[in-house]
């Protein structure tokens, strides 16, 4: 209540009835004030200064109706009732100086591809529809009716959306659409708000021009809650139509698509959304509880499996599980979300996941990447993993190409802002890495993987003080998880406290016996500590549990001198076949960089 009551205020302030009512109040009474003295000078009855006094009064309230209908602003068409800035409950909006650095950081990073290229298409960012509803489900919704005009428009390929990663950070924002726009690269700004009670729900929706300030196009609608999803493409065709995006026949029947007959199998889709943009695993393991009992309402939701697919593949990269228990668990979603929907792009990017961190079919993962891609060139997870994916197999110019593009999706996302630190670090770009990932950490200060990559950035450019400081950073914001633990132990080995590494190991050795400790954290600390003749056995119990680590370990640039050893050629050809060993080259870094 107390953020819907901020909301409401807010849009008080931005419609000028605060403005109209102190105006209102200064005329008002100097002609109180001066009505005794012309009814005097004319002759009229005392009566007539109390009933001019009376229709200030009774006036008041009419100009402040008229005030929030029609926003008193000559330089913009009278827009529907009630249609607010953006927000709902429960949120704060980032201040501008961390996400001004990290456009900064971002720019430099990619600055020596040269300028981007050119995108004709009109661009657009859907904001979270505000809620004014009173239930504890409102905020969901309106964060639905954002999520799924927002999948509706991915069909239509005249359109370049931002990811809703992004969008989500300008819930309960004060923020000119403008600003958001500014911020987010974008041309035009759909925003709006959602009432819904006893059954019945009220969409109000605009299109604003982010440069003029003009809106483009406004509608309310009022139907029945079941037909909710009608009313979301609605919305969508609409918006095409005012961008003037040409859609094929296709394009229309995927945006008429109803993505699931279930109300709450949809909020608690949304609920995942939301939860697992952290990358905590513990907030992972929710999400993938939120999913699971959303495709047990709705067995054939698509949308659902698939998500619930690339939850595990954060779970198994982030978290602590078992790779030969997850990894069949996580095809079998991926599959069902492809038997649904061949279109699935979340379903063929897991699919992709699992070709190059479990299968070891480089081939068939890119395969499924660019499938992924081939539906919605503007997937910012799709994006993100491809780049991933290019970065492991040596393709680093590539890898830097495809960043530039998720980024521009998805300017705000913490996975992004993590991949684009891995690509960076990869490609030799290590000072681009620490000023990007450093610039993350003020935008995200409690994301450990942020702290992680810049643990490696500094690690490998010989910085061992500097990477130890991150490391530990790393292991206290993840609850000190093994392969976190690993970490800080050879950044202890690395700065000369051989001792307390060696606790380290102990202690990790004593947690592997009542729980699962990857193989990694072993090959890290023993590779520290006694040298390559401790760690290489390591490499094969990788092999054996399927580590999910196993790819990143074999590309690092970092250990490059182990290259020429036959164990570890022998394991690399097994992960990576046909793939060229990876140097330790940098990509060109822009003239006149450090």
């Amino acid at each position: 209540m107390r953020a819907g009551r901020r909301t409401f205020l807010s849009e008080l302030k931005r419609r000028k009835v605060y403005q109209v009512a102190a105006a209102y109040a200064a005329v008002g009474v100097a002609i109180a004030v001066s009505t005794p003295d012309l009814s005097a000078a004319f002759g009229l009855p005392a009566t007539a200064a109390r009933f001019v006094v009376l229709l200030l009064i009774l006036g008041f309230p009419v100009a402040l109706v008229l005030a929030w209908a029609y926003e008193v602003r000559p330089e913009d068409p009278v827009e529907p009732e009630g249609v607010p800035r953006t927000g709902s409950a429960g949120a704060t909006s980032p201040s501008s100086e961390p996400q001004t650095a990290i456009a900064r950081a971002t720019a430099e990073s990619l600055a020596g591809l040269g300028p981007p290229r050119d995108d004709p298409r009109p661009s657009l960012a859907v904001l979270p529809f505000a809620s004014f509803s009173e239930d504890a489900e409102a905020d969901y919704f309106g964060l639905g009716v954002m999520d799924d005009v927002l999948t509706r428009l991915t069909h239509v390929r005249g359109i370049r959306l931002v990811s809703r990663t992004s969008v989500m950070r300008y819930r309960a924002s004060e923020k000119s659409a403008r600003e958001i726009a500014r911020e987010l690269g974008v041309r035009n700004v759909l925003e709006g708000s959602i009432r819904r009670a006893e059954g019945r729900v009220r969409v109000v929706a605009q299109l604003i021009d982010g440069v003029s300030d003009e809106h483009l196009w406004a509608d309310t609608y009022d139907r029945e809650l079941k037909d909710v999803f009608q009313v979301q493409t609605e919305v969508a065709e609409s918006i095409a139509a005012a961008l003037k995006a040409e859609l094929t026949e296709a394009e229309r029947s995927g945006m008429r698509g109803t993505p699931t007959g279930s109300l709450a199998a949809w909020e608690l889709y949304l609920r995942a959304v939301k939860t697992l943009q952290t990358m905590q695993p513990s907030d992972l393991s929710e999400a993938e509880e939120h999913l699971r009992e959303a495709v047990r309402l709705d067995p054939g939701f698509a949308q659902a499996w698939g998500l619930w697919a690339l939850v595990l593949a954060l779970a198994g990269l982030l978290g602590n599980r078992r790779p030969l228990e997850l990894a069949p668990r996580m095809r079998d979603v991926a599959a069902r979300a492809l038997a649904l929907d061949p279109r699935c792009v979340h379903g063929h990017s897991a699919m992709g996941v699992l070709k190059v961190f479990h299968d070891w079919e480089p081939r068939e993962a890119e395969a499924e990447f660019d499938r992924a891609l081939a539906l919605n060139p503007d997937d910012s997870f799709a994006l993100d993993w491809k780049a991933t994916f290019l970065v492991l197999t040596g393709r680093w110019p590539e890898a830097l190409t495809t960043m530039r593009r998720a980024m521009a999706s998805d300017p705000l996302s913490l996975i992004g802002h993590t991949v684009l630190g891995e690509v960076l670090t990869y490609s030799g770009r290590l000072d681009e890495a620490v000023r990007a990932l450093s610039a993350a950490i003020e935008m995200w200060p409690g994301a450990p993987q942020l702290y992680q990559w810049l643990g490696i950035a500094h690690l490998s450019a010989g910085r061992p003080h500097e990477a130890l400081a991150s490391f530990e950073a790393f292991a206290e914001l993840s609850g000190h998880l093994g392969k976190s633990e690993a970490f800080r132990g050879a950044g202890l080995a690395q700065v000369g406290r051989r001792e307390e590494a060696r606790a380290v190991l102990a202690e990790l050795q004593a947690r592997s016996r009542v729980e699962y400790v990857d193989p990694y954290s072993f090959f890290m600390l023993d590779l520290a500590l006694d040298g390559w003749e401790a760690a290489a056995p390591h490499l094969q119990e990788m092999v054996q549990v399927r580590s999910f680590l196993l790819p990143y370990l074999l590309s690092a640039p970092r250990y490059k001198a182990l290259h020429g050893d036959p164990r570890f050629r022998a394991v690399r050809e097994k992960v990576f076949p046909g793939v060229p060993t990876v140097g330790a080259e940098a990509v060109p870094s822009p003239v006149g960089a450090p």
